[in-house]
């Protein structure tokens, strides 16, 4: 195969990778922790398949990097005021942090569930990715990070979900479509807002 087919092939899978990481934090925004769960798989494996074609160095460098590509998003969110101020809604039951939403398609409430090791776990990581340069840290690094620090892969929907959790706290930051940035102290912001919702969850029991 020659390298200007090459090159096509992998243009491609990179804007198809990029829309894919759009597309991703739009629906961790939107707390659509599956569409980011499936997202996110399928951008790993649009990784993978670009390894297959591998490019001279020149040409390579000359390519867009997987976030260089942007699309206007539409909102659609929805605009009732009780609805929007009431959700979502955490609450810590037995060690395990939920997320409590409201779904307009089914127009009913829905729950998501994290352990509070994994919530440890991917604070630990953002953690330790904030300590380099303070640059926005994109979702798929701290997917990546959160793996790493585990002994097997951590479902994506909750490491989401501990991201949105603290975004919307404002223990962290969300830069655009570039990523997330946190203050110093950022594992004892986190320790703290556990301790909060779980006081919370106690008193409304």
């Amino acid at each position: 195969m020659e390298n200007k087919d090459k090159t096509h092939i992998v243009l491609l899978l990179t804007n198809i990778e990029t829309k894919l990481q759009e597309l991703i934090v739009e629906a961790a925004h939107s707390c659509e922790y599956d569409i980011a769960r499936m997202s996110s798989d399928i951008a790993t494996q649009i990784r993978q398949m670009k390894v297959s074609f591998p490019l001279d160095h020149s040409i390579a460098s000359a390519l867009p990097s997987g976030s260089a590509v942007t699309t206007q998003s539409t909102d659609k969110r929805s605009t009732g005021s009780h609805r929007k101020n009431r959700y979502p809604q955490y609450e810590i039951r037995n060690e395990t942090l939920i997320r409590i939403g409201w779904s307009k398609k089914e127009r009913k409430e829905y729950s998501h569930k994290v352990s509070r090791i994994l919530f440890d776990r991917t604070v630990e990581a953002m953690d330790l990715l904030f300590r380099s340069p303070k640059t926005p840290i994109p979702a798929d690094k701290i997917m990546d990070r959160v793996t790493q620090l585990g002994s097997e892969p951590a479902p994506a929907y909750q490491v989401y979900l501990v991201i949105g959790c603290l975004r919307e706290s404002k223990c962290i930051k969300q830069c655009g479509r570039e990523g997330y940035t946190a203050g110093p102290n950022l594992k004892h912001n986190a320790n703290d807002l556990w301790t909060q919702i779980l006081s919370k969850s106690d008193h409304n029991v």
